[in-house]
């Protein structure tokens, strides 16, 4: 009786074992997706979510630096290395920072200290590798940022050398590439090639015109494009602030 009882306890136990096993909900792992962002202002890696919370470090114009996510809207969490490869992380005010534009090597090229090719080289980079491009003011050297493995480079490429990245053909960039909608120009406006306000003027709208925005993804500077009095097309970023729906 007694070797029957354990018997019976034990298939229980089984059994139960088996039930809780099958009905308990499977967790799931939210992935951690990187992106990169650039700064459009000098600002700060702050400890926590919030402007109150100690500076981790102060960012120049035009640092880029990794997302590692974007689950609170206004404070993005960050890690930046700089050019001693030393990581720094915490967060970053969204307002502060814009996608980083992205090219690539088209053979193989030398990122240099200074803007000219007699400058010091600072690391050679292989063909079809990505850069950031931060900055093109000069025609023929574009100041870049480069991720290598675990190391990060910072320089000058020159332009002929480099091809900028089409937008991704993923179901998200297509829905942003399809919108099609009018806002009005609340007053005199720049539309520049850049969502930044260092970037190069492709034209002024005009208060009152209608521009058609396309992309809204940057938060800060709407993707549109813009007919003038003349029938000129062009195609660039206005700030939000400077547009109403029509």
């Amino acid at each position: 009786m007694k070797t029957l009882k354990k018997i019976s306890i034990c298939l229980f136990s089984t059994v139960f074992l088996f039930v809780l096993a099958v009905a308990a909900p499977k967790t799931t792992w939210a992935k951690s997706t990187v992106s990169y962002y650039e700064t459009t202002k000098v600002t700060d890696i702050k400890e926590g979510k919030g402007s109150s919370y100690d500076r981790v470090i102060e960012l120049p114009k035009d640092a880029v630096m990794k997302v590692t996510s974007t689950a609170n809207s206004k404070w993005y969490k960050v890690e930046y290395q700089n050019s001693k490869q030393k990581i720094y992380k915490g967060y970053v005010a969204s307002k502060d920072l814009q996608k980083a534009v992205t090219y690539k090597t088209t053979k193989g090229c030398n990122i240099r200290k200074a803007a000219k090719k007699s400058s010091d080289k600072v690391y050679e980079v292989s063909k079809n590798e990505k850069v950031f491009v931060v900055n093109t003011s000069n025609k023929n050297w574009y100041k870049i940022v480069y991720y290598d493995k675990d190391k990060v480079y910072r320089g000058y490429i020159a332009s002929s050398c480099l091809k900028k990245e089409k937008a991704s053909s993923s179901s998200s960039s297509s829905a942003s590439t399809k919108m099609d909608v009018k806002y009005v120009a609340t007053g005199d406006v720049n539309m520049r090639e850049k969502a930044t306000t260092s970037s190069k003027v492709l034209t002024v709208v005009e208060k009152g015109d209608t521009v058609h925005v396309i992309d809204t993804s940057n938060g800060k500077w709407y993707k549109a494009y813009y007919t003038n009095s003349k029938g000129v097309k062009n195609t660039g970023y206005i700030s939000k602030k400077y547009l109403k729906k029509k």
